[in-house]
C-alpha cells in the first residue's frame, strides 16, 4: 500500500491515471445513455411554467405573511403579554407553512439556543444584506430545506420564524411525479461563495449530471431582508436495463481506480486539513487572546500601565487615568514624563520602588501615596514586573489599585483601637504600650508620670446625670492638654482617671510647676450645656522615674500610690512619690491580706467609751469602738484599717458583726445595771448606707435583743454624706422613721450648712475633738464653739462634746449647757466588763472628776 501511495504521488503517474479515468468515464457515459431508454426528458420542465408560477406565488404569499406578522408586532404601542399573544393567535388562522416561536426578553438567550440546537441551525453571513436579522439554515436531514431568522421586536422580545422550502414542491404534479423528492439548490443572491452554497452544492451537481441547463426551475424571493434563490432539479433516473459484462468489468476497474484516487486524496487532504486546522486554531486563539487582553486592559477596574525605567509613562488604561483624576488616559501619558516627580508625593519612595524592581525583577504589594490633579491625597497599591521589548529596551508593566478608602478605614479603626472615644486622648492600652516602648529604648531616667483622679466625680454623675459627667471629662481633658506640650503622652485610663507621661524632665521644680498649672486649671468653674456651673478638684500623684522602673506598670503604680495618699489627706492637692509611700503601700498590702481573715480568727473586738451627762455626771451611754489586734501587726488603728475594709468591700460584714455584738452587749448592760435608758452610739460607714442592709440589720438586732429605738444611735461623718448625698439621705430618713437617733460625727470638719442641718434627719451633733483640744484659756476658739452650740440649740439638736481632756474644757461646755461629754478626762475606752463595773459603781456616787494630772 505504501508503494502504491508513493507511485500515486508521482506527477506522471497521476496524469496517466486521470487520463485513463476520463476515457473510461466517457465510454461509460455513452454506454449508459444508449442503454437507458427511460430517462426523464430534459425539456419536461420547460413545458410546465404554470406550476412554476404557482410555486412563486406560494413562496411570495408565505413570505409576505411573515413580514406582515413582524410588522404587526413592531407596530404595537404596548408590548404587553396580552397584545403580543393576540397578534400571534391571529397568525394561527392564516394559511401558512411557516412556523414561529415568540421569545420574551427574559427567555431570549436560552430559548434561542435551544431552538437552534433543535433544528441544527447554522447562522449564515449577511455582509451585503440590508437586514440586521440573522439568517439560519438547518443542516439536519430531518429539517432539510428549512430556513429561519430571529427578529428583535424592540425591547419586548424576539420572534423566531422558520419555513421549510421543500413543502412548496408538489410531488403529485406531472412536473415532479417521480419516485424520489427532486434535488434543489439554495443560494444567497448577494454572494456565490457562502456557506449556504457549499452546503447544497454537491446535491445540486448530482442532479445536473443528467440534466442540461434547461432542466431546472429557478425561484428568487426575499426572506426578511435577505435575497435568496431557490433552484429545483429533477432527480437522477437510474438505468433500468441490465448492462453488459464488459460494462461490469469497466465499472469494477473504475471503482478500483476511484478507490485509489480517493485514498490518495483522503490521505493528502487529511494532512492538509490537520495543518490548516492547527493554523486556523492558532490564529483564532491568538485573535481571542488579543481581544481578551484588549478588553481586560480597557475595562479593568485596576489601573494597568507600562513605563520606562526612567519614569516615562508609556501606556495606561482608563482606570489608571481615573485614579489620578484624569478622564483620558492619553492626556495622562502625554503629561507624565517622570512618574517619581509628578505622581509620587515622596520621590525617594519611587527610587526605592525602582531599586527593588531591578533587584528582584518584580515588586508585589508596594504601597505609596500620591495626589490627583485636584490635589486630593490618595493611597495606591502597586504590583509590577520587568519585561523587554523586541528591540532590547527594558521597561516595566504592572497595575495599581486605589486603596484610599481602605486606608481611611484602617486609620479609623486604628484611631478607635488607640484612642479614647469620649475625650480623644490615648486609651490605657496604647498609653501603656507606648510608654513601655519608650522606657525599653531610652530607660526611664529623667522621665515622670502624673496620675490624676477627679475628686467626687461619682457625685457629679449621680446628681447631674452621666451626660454632665461626660461633658466634665471632655472639658477636663482639654484643660489638661493645655497644661502640657503636644509631644507629651496624655491618656484617659478609664472613668475619671487620667495620666500624663513626661519624656524629659529637668527636675522636681518642673514637676511642681506643672502640677500647680493643673491645679490652677481646675479653679475656673466648669460650665455645662444644661446651664449648671460648678468647680471640681483633682488629686494628683506624681512619680519621678529612674532606672529601677522597667515598664509603664511600675511607673503607674508609683504615681497611683502618690495619688491615693492625696486622697487620704483630703484631696485637691498633689504629692510626689517617695520610698516612704512605698513602705506605706507595703504595709497597706499587709493589712489588706490579714484583714481578710480577721473576723474568722476572732481578731476583731469592741471597746466602749462612756458618754457622761454634763448635768449629773452619770454614764448615760457609750460609743462602740471597733478594734483589731493581729499576732503579727499588733494593735491596728481603726483609722488605718476601716478605710481599707471599705475599699476591699469588707465594711458590710464588719458592720453586720458590729451591730449584732453591740446590741447583744447593750442588752447585758441594761440587765446588769437595771437602767433601760442606756444607749449605744454606732459609727456607720457611708458605703453601708447605699443599701437597705444597715437599717434591716439594726431592726433585726433590736428585735432579737429586746431593745427600743431610744437605745440605739448611729453616727455618720458629715463629709461622708456629701459623697453619695441622695442615697445616704434616703437611708437616713428610713432609719429615722423607726425612731433611731442620728448624730453628725466630727461636726465642724466638713462643709455643713444651716440648710443641710435643717433638711437632714439629724437628732444631734458631736463637736469634733480637733476643735476641743485647741480650747485653752485666752484664745479665740471659744467664739466658734459657742456659735456652734448656740446653732445646735436653735435647731433643737443634742450636743455631744468629744475629746474633753481638761477641767477647763469640761466646765466651758457645761456652762454652755451641752448635754453629753466624752473624753479621756472622764473615761478611756473600756472593755465590756470594765464598763459594766463602772456603771454599777459610778452612777450612784459623786460626780467629782479626776484631776488633769491623772489623765494619760
Amino acid at each position: 500500500m505504501d508503494l502504491l501511495s508513493k507511485w500515486l504521488k508521482s506527477p506522471a503517474s497521476m496524469i496517466f491515471v486521470i487520463a485513463l479515468i476520463v476515457t473510461i468515464c466517457a465510454w461509460l457515459t455513452y454506454a449508459f445513455l444508449s442503454a437507458n431508454d427511460k430517462t426523464l426528458p430534459a425539456h419536461s420542465f420547460g413545458k410546465n411554467r404554470i406550476q412554476s408560477i404557482a410555486l412563486d406565488r406560494q413562496i411570495l404569499f408565505q413570505t409576505s405573511h411573515v413580514e406582515k406578522l413582524v410588522n404587526h408586532l413592531k407596530s404595537l404601542k404596548n408590548f404587553s403579554d396580552r397584545d403580543i399573544a393576540q397578534v400571534l393567535e391571529q397568525a394561527k388562522y392564516d394559511k401558512k407553512v411557516f412556523n414561529y416561536v415568540w421569545l420574551a426578553a427574559n427567555e431570549y438567550s436560552t430559548g434561542l439556543i435551544e431552538l437552534l440546537n433543535q433544528y441544527q441551525m447554522l447562522e449564515l453571513p449577511y455582509e451585503s444584506s440590508t437586514s440586521a436579522n440573522p439568517l439560519y439554515i438547518s443542516q439536519s436531514e430531518a429539517f432539510k430545506g428549512t430556513i429561519a431568522s430571529s427578529v428583535s421586536i424592540k425591547e419586548a422580545g424576539v420572534l423566531f420564524v422558520s419555513m421549510n422550502l421543500t413543502s412548496f414542491i408538489n410531488t403529485n404534479t406531472d412536473v415532479y411525479k417521480v419516485r424520489a423528492l427532486p434535488c434543489f439548490h439554495l443560494s444567497l443572491s448577494s454572494s456565490s461563495t457562502t456557506a449556504l452554497n457549499s452546503l447544497y452544492q454537491s446535491k445540486a451537481l448530482a442532479c445536473q449530471g443528467v440534466s442540461d441547463s434547461s432542466a431546472y426551475d429557478t425561484h428568487s424571493f426575499s426572506w426578511l431582508g435577505h435575497k435568496l434563490t431557490f433552484i429545483i432539479y429533477p432527480p437522477f433516473s437510474p438505468i433500468q436495463n441490465e448492462p453488459r459484462s464488459l460494462i461490469k468489468l469497466l465499472l469494477a476497474m473504475l471503482a478500483l481506480m476511484a478507490s485509489l484516487i480517493v485514498f490518495y486524496v483522503y490521505r493528502s487532504r487529511r494532512y492538509e486539513h490537520k495543518i490548516e486546522s492547527l493554523l486556523k486554531d492558532r490564529g483564532q486563539s491568538l485573535k481571542e487572546v488579543r481581544t481578551e487582553y484588549s478588553n481586560l486592559f480597557m475595562l479593568s477596574v485596576d489601573g494597568i500601565y507600562r513605563a520606562s525605567l526612567n519614569g516615562n509613562l508609556l501606556k495606561a488604561n482608563p482606570a489608571y487615568a481615573t485614579a489620578f483624576g484624569y478622564s483620558n488616559e492619553d492626556e495622562l501619558c502625554i503629561k507624565v514624563k517622570n512618574i517619581g516627580k509628578q505622581l509620587y508625593l515622596d520621590p525617594k519612595q519611587y527610587l526605592d520602588f525602582i531599586n527593588l524592581l531591578k533587584k528582584d525583577q518584580r515588586v508585589i504589594g508596594f504601597e505609596w501615596q500620591s495626589q490627583d490633579q485636584f490635589g486630593r491625597r490618595i493611597w495606591l497599591l502597586e504590583n509590577a514586573y520587568l519585561t523587554q521589548q523586541d528591540n532590547g529596551e527594558i521597561y516595566y508593566e504592572g497595575f495599581i489599585a486605589n486603596v484610599t478608602e481602605k486606608k481611611k478605614v484602617e486609620a479609623a479603626l486604628k484611631h478607635q483601637a488607640q484612642m479614647d472615644s469620649l475625650t480623644g486622648l490615648l486609651n490605657r492600652a496604647t498609653f501603656v504600650s507606648q510608654m513601655s516602648l519608650f522606657i525599653d529604648q531610652n530607660s526611664a531616667r529623667q522621665s515622670a508620670i502624673f496620675f490624676i483622679d477627679l475628686d467626687k466625680f461619682k457625685t457629679v454623675n449621680d446628681q447631674y446625670g452621666h451626660h454632665v459627667g461626660d461633658e466634665l471629662l471632655v472639658e477636663f481633658s482639654r484643660r489638661l492638654q493645655a497644661c502640657f506640650n503636644q509631644d507629651e503622652m496624655i491618656t484617659r485610663l478609664g472613668g475619671d482617671e487620667f495620666a500624663v507621661f513626661l519624656k524629659d524632665v529637668t527636675g522636681l521644680p518642673q514637676l511642681h510647676e506643672l502640677a500647680d498649672k493643673v491645679v490652677a486649671g481646675m479653679r475656673k468653674p466648669f460650665a455645662f450645656s444644661n446651664g449648671f456651673n460648678f468647680k471640681i478638684s483633682a488629686s494628683i500623684g506624681i512619680s519621678m522615674l529612674d532606672e529601677s522602673v522597667k515598664n509603664a506598670s511600675e511607673g503607674l503604680k508609683q504615681a497611683d500610690m502618690a495619688m491615693y495618699e492625696v486622697k487620704r489627706n483630703g484631696r485637691a492637692d498633689f504629692i510626689i512619690f517617695n520610698q516612704g509611700l512605698n513602705e506605706s503601700e507595703r504595709r497597706r498590702s499587709l493589712l489588706e491580706n490579714n484583714l481578710l481573715s480577721a473576723l474568722k480568727h476572732n481578731e476583731i473586738y469592741i471597746n466602749y467609751q462612756p458618754i457622761v451627762c454634763f448635768e449629773t455626771g452619770e454614764i448615760k451611754g457609750m460609743e462602740a469602738l471597733i478594734r483589731w489586734k493581729n499576732e503579727t501587726l499588733g494593735e491596728v488603728s481603726p483609722a488605718e484599717f476601716i478605710a481599707i475594709a471599705e475599699q476591699i468591700n469588707l465594711i458590710n460584714p464588719f458592720s453586720n458583726w458590729l451591730i449584732h455584738h453591740v446590741c447583744h452587749d447593750l442588752k447585758a448592760l441594761i440587765k446588769s445595771s437595771g437602767n433601760p435608758n442606756l444607749f449605744v452610739s454606732i459609727n456607720i460607714s457611708p458605703k453601708q448606707l447605699l443599701s437597705d442592709q444597715v437599717c434591716d440589720n439594726l431592726l433585726m438586732s433590736m428585735e432579737v435583743n429586746q431593745l427600743t429605738p431610744k437605745n440605739i444611735k448611729i453616727e455618720i461623718t458629715e463629709t461622708a454624706i456629701y459623697d453619695q448625698e441622695e442615697s445616704v439621705v434616703r437611708q437616713l430618713r428610713r432609719i429615722r422613721s423607726y425612731g433611731i437617733g442620728i448624730y453628725i460625727d466630727d461636726f465642724g470638719t466638713g462643709y455643713s450648712s444651716l440648710e443641710r442641718l435643717t433638711q437632714y434627719p439629724f437628732d444631734g451633733l458631736k463637736i469634733d475633738r480637733s476643735f476641743v483640744k485647741n480650747l485653752v484659756p485666752g484664745n479665740s476658739q471659744d467664739v466658734i464653739l459657742k456659735a456652734s452650740v448656740k446653732m445646735a440649740e436653735m435647731l433643737n439638736l443634742v450636743v455631744v462634746v468629744e475629746g474633753i481632756e481638761s477641767h477647763f474644757q469640761y466646765d466651758f461646755f457645761k456652762t454652755l449647757k451641752c448635754e453629753y461629754a466624752q473624753g479621756f478626762l472622764l473615761y478611756k475606752p473600756l472593755s465590756l466588763y470594765e464598763l459594766s463595773q463602772e456603771i454599777l459603781q459610778k452612777n450612784h456616787l459623786s460626780t467629782s472628776l479626776p484631776s488633769d494630772e491623772t489623765i494619760r
